[in-house]
């Protein structure tokens, strides 16, 4: 596998970026996605509750009936229903639009589900306790698991890539980028920098899937035809990379958490930043949402940033 570094490109124009505070004091949130009503919809963790804000910027948030669940990862279900995972407390949890909350316990206690993603179907997701597992749940509450063959793997990050017929997922202890299909066979992918943690995955607009290395304070790229992959440098020391989106310029888009940035890579790795107006807002959870717009969660700042290329 061979590795390529570019250089940041800083001639872009600054994006356009308005902050909306959350409600909640210190909620600690953390995950955003947009929902199937047109709103965004966000977990906060340190408040227990499951949020929703409208575009223009309105509020509502939905108190999860389990205390402490360390709410987590989130995806819209074949059901139109948000899904999330409890990662203190081992359960799946639903929410619909109009806030009705549910839960699904799971059988294995030590399996401290990570990130969600939807495929054939199903809701899949990371088990990042001791057990290296992705697990399966059907919305009716059918509930399996299978073993990721590196152990001690951590695995995070899940999403369906450019052919849907592959789930990818990263490995934080492992180093690795995992691969399942619906027969539950894995491939996994050797990250060519040691240590590097990676972080959230997601599907890129050039066929590759993209990553974050959280330690590593780069991007990544996995072509997914022969498993190599490119790796591109975050031009700010120590940014703790953390999640990633492809926007609506056909870019990347990712948060810093360190550094309080918004970073853009196009798919060739040029990447720019920018600092968001609240100082040390700590940004983790970014999704392409409605007007034709990033918003990013500002776990720090306790805020939600529109951001608009």
């Amino acid at each position: 596998m061979t590795t390529r570094r570019v250089k940041a490109n800083h001639s872009k124009k600054a994006p356009n970026v308005t902050e909306f505070t959350i409600p909640t004091a210190a909620s600690g949130a953390s995950q955003i996605i947009q929902g199937p009503d047109g709103n965004l919809w966000f977990t906060e963790e340190g408040a227990n509750k499951i949020g929703r804000m409208s575009p223009n910027g309105i509020f509502v948030e939905y108190q999860i009936p389990t205390p402490a669940s360390g709410a987590e990862g989130l995806v819209v279900g074949p059901d139109a229903k948000i899904w999330f995972t409890e990662t203190n407390t081992n359960k799946i949890g639903d929410i619909t639009v109009d806030g009705t909350i549910n839960e699904f316990s799971l059988c294995n206690v030590a399996a401290r589900p990570q990130h969600i993603a939807l495929y054939g179907g199903a809701l899949w997701f990371s088990e990042a306790g001791v057990v290296d597992k992705i697990a399966r749940l059907t919305t009716l509450g059918s509930y399996a698991e299978y073993n990721i063959p590196t152990p001690n793997s951590e695995p995070f990050g899940i999403a369906t890539g450019p052919n849907p017929n592959f789930l990818w997922f990263t490995e934080r202890n492992g180093n690795k980028i995992g691969r399942l299909n619906a027969g539950a066979l894995f491939s996994e992918y050797s990250i060519p920098t040691p240590n590097v943690r990676p972080w959230q995955i997601t599907p890129g607009p050039d066929g590759r899937v993209w990553f974050t290395e959280n330690a590593g304070n780069a991007l990544g790229a996995l072509l997914p035809s022969s498993g190599a992959i490119s790796e591109y440098p975050v031009p700010s020391p120590d940014a703790q990379v953390r999640r990633i989106t492809t926007g609506p310029d056909g870019n990347l888009w990712f948060t810093e958490f360190a550094t309080g940035k918004v970073g853009t890579s196009t798919t060739s790795g040029a990447i720019t930043e920018t600092t968001l107006p609240t100082p040390n807002a700590g940004p983790i959870g970014i999704t392409n949402g409605p007007l034709g717009s990033l918003w990013a969660i500002e776990n720090i700042g306790n805020k939600i940033a529109q951001i608009t290329p």
